[in-house]
């Protein structure tokens, strides 16, 4: 190849190139849509991806909108629901735990309230009882119910019961009596 022939391709080369890099700017000046009018050409066509082609692709439906919106609807619903019965269910161990606190908590009081209606009879029995008696018989029942008997009656009638008893007994039930 001569030199003249190279230089004359270069040449042709380098006004293609300068045509290319022209159309290019105009194109991303948005001055003319080159991909748009490529498009158009039969063999070229398919080949080239235009606004037009990616926006019919990624363009979702107003319907497929709707159910997608719907979709996202229906999880946030079936999260609220979730979390309301897993509320529902702290709240349903809550009452049962209550319910047997409640429960335990008569059955207590109904205890007490019969422990301290034995005792109030057994009040009225040692207040009319005389003192020495009293001492003696008392010597059979535990401190604990002793304490409760004494504290209950007139002092005068626990003081004559006391006196009456031994005195390491009335000592040890005064010590205890001074503690309540």
């Amino acid at each position: 190849m001569s030199k003249k022939t190279i230089s004359n391709k270069l040449v042709a080369l380098s006004v293609l190139i300068i045509i290319i890099a022209a159309g290019i700017m105009l194109d991303v000046l948005g001055l003319v849509k080159w991909l748009d009018r490529l498009s158009n050409v039969p063999v070229i066509g398919p080949m080239v991806a235009t606004e037009q082609n990616i926006d019919e692709e990624e363009a979702v439906s107003p319907l497929e909108m709707e159910n997608l919106s719907l979709q996202k609807q229906i999880l946030e619903l079936q999260k609220e629901l979730t979390d309301t019965l897993t509320e529902n269910n702290k709240l349903q161990l809550e009452l049962v735990e209550l319910e047997a606190m409640i429960t335990e908590l008569t059955a207590y009081k109904e205890a007490q309230e019969s422990k301290q209606n034995s005792i109030n009879e057994l009040v009225e029995i040692y207040e009319n009882m005389k003192p020495a008696i009293a001492a003696e018989i008392f010597m059979t029942l535990s401190d604990d119910l002793i304490i409760d008997i004494l504290q209950q009656i007139p002092r005068e009638q626990a003081t004559k019961i006391l006196s009456s008893m031994k005195p390491e007994v009335a000592g040890r039930l005064t010590k205890k009596l001074s503690i309540n």
